[in-house]
């Protein structure tokens, strides 16, 4: 838990006493014990090689300079067809 607090990050584990933690990492360990609340990731949701796809869409959009909003679409339209 030391670690969690001078990161700011909540355990993953469910059993762990958070009552020392700020309140935020306190609502955040709540909300890991309700499964209805969780989001899967995006590799648990689609095929291994469509993820890996997007993932590279994703990479090149987020760390292109001056990339036009209709060759980002370009980019995942792609990505998603291969």
């Amino acid at each position: 838990m030391k670690f969690n607090n001078l990161k700011g990050s909540v355990p993953v584990r469910t059993d762990i006493d958070v009552s020392n933690m700020d309140i935020c990492a306190q609502k955040g360990a709540a909300i890991l014990k309700v499964a209805e609340r969780q989001i899967p990731d995006g590799s648990m949701l689609m095929e291994e090689y469509l993820y890996g796809s997007l993932k590279d869409a994703v990479t090149e959009v987020w760390n292109a300079q001056n990339m036009t909003t209709d060759k980002a679409v370009a980019i995942f339209t792609q990505a998603l067809r291969d």
